[in-house]
């Protein structure tokens, strides 16, 4: 099966309804039971949890740890602007802001829903570098989303959520909204470099240029 290319992150366009058609088609032809999917606000969990409601796959919700929020200034640019205009002072990411839609998702019979630090923030020491943000540098020449999907997937395997090893369908985006999703054998986050029970990226469904 082909890669499909965007032609814009999803903070600019989002593309989660063509994202997560792919991920059921891909789903079925793979034969994957478990799609994990990363999620700031309950929107892209919920519309994936209705998208593949009878399709045989559990979904795993992974949001922000409690508390995370961003001046728009922070973030990127098509969507900063956005935010501005909107009159956004502060962006609240994660459902711990939003436990209305963490009842809505629990309501469609989605209970796996993990609300913690992403996996390469790290620890940070001020004008410092770690392992963790190394890792996240070197993702996100792959793409944003495709950084995220590999994090989700890790973060749900150290949850207990997944399998070492079990391949499993990681979806993600660039900021907001759905743009990547792929393939991936998960592992723990202290393996993930090991030689025979470590992280891989099995096949790419999509992700923008």
């Amino acid at each position: 099966m082909e890669v499909r290319y965007f032609g814009s992150p999803s903070y600019v366009e989002d593309h989660s309804g063509e994202v997560l058609e792919l991920v059921k088609k891909w789903a079925r032809e793979k034969g994957a039971r478990k799609v994990v999917v990363a999620s700031s606000t309950g929107k892209s969990a919920l519309e994936a949890a209705r998208l593949l409601a009878g399709s045989g796959c559990e979904l795993i919700v992974v949001s922000d740890r409690a508390g995370v929020a961003f001046k728009p200034d922070e973030l990127y640019g098509e969507w900063a602007e956005r935010l501005r205009a909107e009159g956004v002072k502060e962006y609240r990411s994660g459902l711990f802001w939003r436990p209305e839609a963490v009842e809505r998702l629990k309501a469609l019979g989605i209970t796996k829903i993990l609300v913690a630090t992403e996996l390469f923030r790290g620890i940070n020491l001020p004008g410092c570098a770690n392992a963790n943000s190394v890792v996240a540098e070197v993702l996100y020449r792959l793409g944003v989303g495709l950084k995220v999907c590999v994090e989700i997937a890790i973060m749900a395997c150290d949850a207990g959520y997944v399998e070492p090893g079990e391949e499993v369908i990681a979806v993600a985006g660039s900021g907001t909204g759905l743009d990547s999703a792929a393939v991936v054998s998960a592992a723990h986050s202290d393996e993930m470099f090991d030689k025979e029970k470590g992280f891989r990226i099995r096949e790419i469904i999509c992700k923008p240029r």
